[in-house]
């Protein structure tokens, strides 16, 4: 038949998928009537939900996998005669549903390039023995399975940064202002001994002196003293009464089919950011150039940063403990800009199963086999490591009841008053050395020898007295 067979059964894998997405679509969407022309853009959310459920056969009256293979193969043994049998005319089925090639043109650069690696592969493969063609698929079909794993583990991680990321906004909340207190004594205290040692060490230096030394040490303090800062106002204002209500979204508004597909969404988003930044993926590519690489590198370590994580999704686009899809649209926007600026096409890449002989490609899908399940063990093991920091569980502890929270203020009290203590020690040390009186002012630069800081809360002020 002058039709290839992979062509012909995606042309019948999209027929019962249009069933299935207008049967659907109009019973939960009542404006879809069919879908023609943009009508699968317009519902990428569920078309990918379809996608990820979609079984041939599924549909009333409509053939499973060995009833198509029954179907084609008694038109002139077309299944046959175009080098497939029964298993891997279900890889065929599979691989047509996994790289979404049903929703694509029947004729098409997409297509003309799936058929085409298709053939070449059943031409390696009818030379060699059933063991080893069984061996291939089941390692493609281990790779396909795990790149879906990957955007579940990847959504998963995401989520946790968002809850993580609420639940330091809360802590704040509730001891930002005592905190913040602490990490100015302790800038202070730490800024006292540095010049008390530099004026032991040489005791000819003057005020002044100390002053331009010890302040190129700080850094790092002042530093911290801002991130918290910075943090607390942020939590003051997401804490403020009725900021829910600026958010595109609301938990309450959204039911259980609609968060789901956007989780799918995003998920499939974060799988084709992995996918298209690492540099498995962009090694191998010659037409990239070393800038477009690095490029692409500094966008995969971005997604891996949960700091920049939490920054990013901090806002008010976001649903509580789901990430922010169009946040991750847009960065996947900037990787793809890359791609399409180096002329490369990450559909026709991801088709490919790497080598040039079979022993090749068998030796390419165990290092991916590999690699995926490596990758989904590191992401694992982040979730398992951020659910078991130290400051994960203590902001947990502390937040668990009003007595806990009790507990905590003492505690941070305490802290403040033993380092303003100490402060106090160091800053009359220094003084002896400098030969002043502890109260006296000082020549160089005006300061005033006592440590300031900010008005302490209500619930401070008794402790601090």
């Amino acid at each position: 038949m002058e039709l290839p067979l992979e062509r012909g059964l995606s042309l019948v894998l999209k027929g019962q998928f249009q069933r299935q997405f207008a049967e659907e679509a109009i019973g939960g969407n009542p404006r879809v009537e069919e879908p023609k022309g943009h009508t699968y853009e317009c519902h990428r959310e569920e078309v990918e939900r379809l996608c990820r459920d979609f079984v041939p056969g599924n549909q009333k009256n409509c053939l499973n996998p060995e009833g198509l293979f029954k179907l084609f193969e008694g038109l002139g043994h077309w299944v046959t005669n175009s080098n497939y049998d029964l298993n891997s005319f279900n890889a065929l089925a599979e691989t047509i549903i996994f790289h979404r090639v049903h929703l694509v043109a029947n004729k098409g650069p997409l297509m003309d390039k799936f058929v085409a690696t298709q053939k070449a592969q059943r031409e390696r493969l009818t030379v060699v023995s059933r063991e080893t063609q069984d061996l291939f698929y089941r390692l493609n079909f281990r790779r396909l399975s795990l790149e879906e794993e990957v955007g579940d583990v990847m959504l998963e991680r995401e989520q946790l940064f968002l809850r993580l990321g609420r639940l330091q906004q809360k802590w704040m909340r509730e001891f930002g202002d005592a905190y913040i207190l602490l990490v100015a004594a302790r800038k202070d205290l730490l800024k006292a001994e540095k010049k008390l040692s530099l004026k032991t060490f040489a005791p000819d230096l003057t005020q002044g002196e100390l002053e331009r030394q010890v302040k190129e040490g700080l850094g790092q303090a002042e530093e911290k003293l801002k991130s918290v800062t910075e943090e607390m106002n942020i939590a003051r204002m997401m804490g403020l009464p009725g900021i829910e209500a600026l958010a595109p979204f609301k938990l309450e508004a959204v039911n259980t089919k609609k968060l789901d597909e956007y989780k799918n969404e995003c998920k499939k988003v974060l799988r084709e950011i992995d996918n298209r930044t690492h540099s498995d993926k962009t090694m191998h590519e010659k037409k990239f150039t070393q800038e477009q690489k690095n490029k692409l590198r500094v966008y995969f370590e971005e997604a891996q940063s949960l700091k920049k994580r939490l920054d990013k999704y901090s806002g008010f686009d976001t649903l509580p403990d789901v990430v922010s899809l169009h946040k991750l649209q847009n960065t996947l926007a900037l990787v793809n800009s890359l791609w399409e600026s180096a002329g490369v096409d990450f559909d026709e890449v991801t088709m490919v199963i790497r080598g040039q002989t079979l022993e090749e490609q068998l030796s390419w899908l165990q290092q991916e086999v590999e690699r995926l399940e490596e990758r989904i063990s590191v992401i694992r093991d982040e979730i398992r490591s951020l659910w078991e920091h130290p400051d994960t569980t203590d902001r947990i502890a502390n937040l668990a009841n009003d007595e806990a929270k009790q507990d905590t203020h003492r505690q941070l009290a305490a802290r403040l008053a033993e380092t303003q203590e100490k402060l106090v020690r160091r800053e009359e040390e220094l003084a002896q050395l400098m030969g002043e009186d502890p109260g006296d002012e000082h020549e160089d630069d005006g300061a005033d020898r006592r440590p300031v800081f900010p008005p302490p809360a209500p619930e401070y002020r008794e402790a601090l007295s």
